[in-house]
């Protein structure tokens, strides 16, 4: 991995929601999802969509459990999340990863506190406590997806806490059996106007720069000009390890934003700073990395861009 000169914040956690299997579909619960009718986005572009949980039936109250903080990462009841497909160039349709989320190992343990009856008719609005779906699922590449919200409630069986403890219920909510509620679709079409590539150049030695190992660069793959920005300039860099949970590096953004128009088919390299220094004491022999470009206007963060993966065999 990766090293700078940046503190980072204890208490972090970097882990992806917890999916299982689900339980089976509830007849009378279904989940409307609320967003644009037609969605064609850029790599990175936030999407606003979320949903509501709706009582279909036209006689029956039911319980159900409102989302609140943990109910994103399956720490709680109930859990509330993202899943994406992609189609493939054959036809087909794969499911995309989940991505990692970092955050505090605090939460909201006791979701009984947060039961309530839902009318028939009535609905329950799902927004908070649930990340944005760039965020949650890997929609980097370009292509076509299928989004769909989860609700699921695992009558006190969830991840972590209040959760695995709970073998038994309180007796109010004992015949409140498990089940699950999955929304319809919702395709949308991704865009790659900008292509971050990371190519390896070198082995990695411990304490070596980064610079002497990876090469990034950005292409504007449009027939525009996009805008672009330095790193420590209006922009940071995040390096992940597939499959671990190593804390990210991040190159600071401490002189200001500065943008350049990056023109049509033009490539700018990435200078990483020379603090930024490979940490290989918690690393296999052999490991994947990619690197994720964080363009800021104002101080928010506007574009989301993911290198490809590369394979790396760190020397000793």
């Amino acid at each position: 991995m990766l090293k700078t000169l940046v503190p980072i914040a204890l208490g972090l956690t970097l882990t992806t929601s917890a999916v299982a299997a689900e339980p089976p579909t509830h007849p009378d619960l279904a989940i409307s999802l609320i967003g644009p009718s037609t969605v064609t986005l850029d790599s990175g572009q936030p999407l606003s969509l979320h949903g509501k949980l709706i009582n279909r039936s036209k006689r029956t109250a039911h319980r159900v459990v409102q989302p609140n903080d943990g109910s994103e990462m399956g720490w709680r009841e109930p859990h509330v999340f993202f899943s994406a497909e992609r189609k493939t160039d054959a036809g087909a349709w794969e499911q995309v990863k989940p991505l990692q989320v970092g955050r505090c190992g605090l939460f909201a343990f006791d979701w009984t506190q947060d039961v309530v009856s839902l009318p028939p008719g009535e609905s329950l609005l799902l927004k908070d406590w649930l990340p944005s779906v760039e965020r949650a699922v890997d929609l980097s590449q370009a292509g076509t997806y299928r989004v769909r919200m989860h609700y699921v409630y695992r009558a006190g069986r969830s991840a972590k806490g209040g959760g695995e403890s709970m073998t038994v219920l309180p007796e109010s909510l004992a015949d409140m059996s498990a089940y699950s509620v999955t929304s319809k679709p919702m395709t949308l079409t991704v865009r790659r106007p900008l292509d971050l590539r990371l190519t390896l150049v070198g082995s990695p030695r411990a304490g070596e720069p980064a610079a002497r190992v990876v090469e990034l660069s950005l292409h504007n793959q449009t027939k525009r000009a996009r805008p672009v920005s330095e790193l420590g300039r209006g922009a940071r860099l995040h390096f992940e390890l597939r499959g671990r949970g190593s804390a990210p590096s991040f190159v600071t953004d401490t002189r200001g934003e500065v943008q350049r128009a990056l023109a049509p088919g033009a490539r700018q390299a990435l200078a990483l700073p020379k603090a930024a220094t490979w940490d290989l004491s918690h690393s296999p022999e052999a490991f994947e990395i990619r690197a994720t470009y964080y363009r800021f206007e104002r101080g928010r963060i506007v574009e989301t861009i993911h290198s490809n993966w590369v394979s790396v065999a760190k020397s000793l």
